[in-house]
């Protein structure tokens, strides 16, 4: 009787798994144009194409407002007024993208402007090892 139970549970816990993981993968690419978050998960994948995650960046904000940085804040002639207005402001609703994605936004912007310089024409971002092996070619031609 134990036995035909745990048979059971186990075969249960199984095919829910496997619904699970059905679903997901049909609903993998079905996020409406313009609600595509990928980028947040892009910035942090080292194989990433840089112009591909730009590119589902900036579809995505296409049509949104973008959170407020704090350089505008701090430039506005009425910073209190700035204040209400921005994405920091407690009368906005959590679910808009420019408070819900704050944080992310201000972490791409900051990404983008990090590995430009490694960007390769092809999109491609070298690896810390491959910039560390031009920063030392370059140090030993100066010697």
């Amino acid at each position: 009787m134990r036995h035909t139970l745990c048979t059971f549970l186990l075969g249960a816990c199984l095919l829910a798994a496997a619904c699970s993981a059905s679903r997901k993968a049909r609903t993998a690419g079905m996020a409406p144009p313009g609600n595509n978050t990928a980028w947040i998960q892009m910035m942090d994948d080292p194989k990433v194409n840089y112009f591909a995650a730009v590119k589902v960046f900036e579809e995505y904000w296409k049509d949104k407002p973008r959170p407020t940085t704090e350089h505008e804040l701090f430039s506005a002639e009425d910073k209190d007024a700035a204040l209400r207005s921005s994405s920091y402001s407690t009368s906005r609703n959590p679910e808009d993208p420019a408070v819900k994605y704050r944080f992310e936004y201000k972490k791409f912007l900051h990404w983008k402007e990090e590995v430009a310089p490694y960007v390769q024409p092809d999109g491609r971002i070298l690896t810390p090892e491959e910039r560390i092996n031009i920063w030392q070619q370059q140090k030993a031609q100066r010697q």
